[in-house]
């Protein structure tokens, strides 16, 4: 008895994204530096963490109290990433 063949498709695109993904990191940390490189990947991980499950699995919370604390804090958090990007973009 195998896998069904859409799991393991899945798992395969989310493999090779997984992979892409450390790929443009190592080569982010080598351009702008691991302490930026960091926070920019963490914050958009986070921002896009919070709001992707919100809105596929919670949409009737969006507007209620709770999800809109949630995308008050992806704003903030974005606000948060723009200015490290003009601090990077200032030190190079």
């Amino acid at each position: 008895m195998g896998s069904p063949r859409v799991a393991l498709l899945e798992v395969l695109l989310f493999g090779a994204g997984w992979g892409v993904g450390g790929l443009l990191f190592g080569l982010s940390v080598q351009h702008v530096g691991l302490s930026l490189a960091t926070r920019i990947v963490l914050g958009m991980t986070s921002a896009v963490g919070s709001v992707v499950p919100l809105a596929l699995y919670h949409r009737e919370q969006i507007w209620r109290h709770t999800g809109v604390v949630v995308l008050a804090s992806v704003v903030i958090t974005a606000g948060g990433l723009v200015l490290c990007t003009m601090a990077g973009k200032q030190r190079v």
